[in-house]
């Protein structure tokens, strides 16, 4: 709650949360499809993560809800991301945002192995 919190206090509009700690390479594979659906498929964030959870829960290996369940949107649900209607530049938030998931991911393994 306090990672969403800060990310809706600092501006954004949507955040896809946790519930609880989940696999990483289930997350890998969720995020793919999300993401996918979002822009490929021009889908609303809502509509994209239902979708990756579904895509998800109709593989075998991931058909668990341990997999895919615990991932929630918050924040603005309706709305599309035009990607034209952005600036030609490149958006800076994308690797800032990689990077915030690649420091959490490690953080939790180093914890962890404690």
């Amino acid at each position: 709650v306090g990672l969403v919190r800060g990310f809706i206090y600092a501006g954004t509009s949507r955040v896809v949360a946790s519930l609880w700690k989940v696999d990483d390479d289930a997350t890998a594979e969720l995020m793919k499809h999300f993401y996918r659906q979002m822009l490929q498929e021009r889908q609303s964030p809502s509509a994209a993560l239902r979708q990756a959870q579904l895509a998800m829960w109709q593989k075998q290996r991931w058909r668990a809800p341990y997999y895919w369940a615990a991932f929630v949107m918050q924040g603005e649900y309706s709305g599309r991301i035009d990607i034209a209607q952005q600036s030609s530049s490149f958006p800076w938030y994308l690797p800032a945002a990689g990077l915030l998931v690649v420091l959490f991911i490690a953080i939790r393994r180093v914890h962890s192995r404690r």
